[in-house]
């Protein structure tokens, strides 16, 4: 779990650099500048997101005797898995909400990534009664964290002066995002792996 964990947060502060390399593209060009915003970006956080799940596999669920990943991703389920949170990454940020809370998107995508794999352990466990709805006091917490993230990323923001917030404005908003995200997505899929557990 650390490994996958440290891959994430090394790839999320890398693609700081690399998002910023994009918009410096993108500055004199609307569409290339909406292709980065809406499918380049989106596109690099989900293959970073897609690969904690799956380096995260099994611990993500606390589990330690698990079907193998090759087996659990069979017949297409990788493409699947990497093609739907990639969609759902298009389509979140026009939900304004959504879109407002540092983390909420990933932390969605990845609640969806952790609960459709947790249906295909199911399945190769021969497990048909692994419900991937957690109930509401589990949601309540993923919500609670993602709001934290916010008010972490605001007061970060408001602590910096104002001439070096252009200068740090990505890495506190990635830092922000960070701390919202990997936590909103392990409470969801510790509590789904309870029941794996029973």
């Amino acid at each position: 779990m650390l490994v996958a964990i440290a891959f994430y947060i090394a790839a999320s502060i890398g693609l700081i650099y690399v998002e910023q390399r994009l918009a410096l593209l993108g500055n004199d060009d609307a569409v290339i500048d909406w292709l980065n915003d809406h499918v380049y970006t989106p596109a690099l956080r989900t293959f970073a997101l897609v690969a904690f799940i799956l380096l995260a596999y099994p611990d993500l669920y606390g589990l330690t005797d698990a079907p193998s990943l090759a087996t659990v991703l069979r017949d297409g389920r990788a493409d699947l898995l990497l093609t739907t949170l990639f969609f759902i990454s298009l389509l979140l940020p026009l939900v304004t909400v959504v879109d407002r809370i540092p983390g909420a998107i990933l932390a969605l995508q990845g609640i969806l990534g952790c609960a459709m794999l947790a249906s295909w352990v199911g399945d190769a466990l021969d497990r048909g009664d692994i419900n991937i709805w957690v109930g509401w006091p589990i949601i309540a917490q993923i919500i609670a964290i993602l709001l934290a993230g916010l008010a972490l990323g605001r007061l970060a923001s408001w602590l910096y002066a104002p001439r070096l917030r252009q200068r740090y404005a990505g890495p506190v908003r990635e830092a922000a995002r960070l701390a919202a995200e990997i936590p909103a997505i392990l409470v969801y899929s510790f509590a789904v792996g309870q029941q794996f557990l029973t």
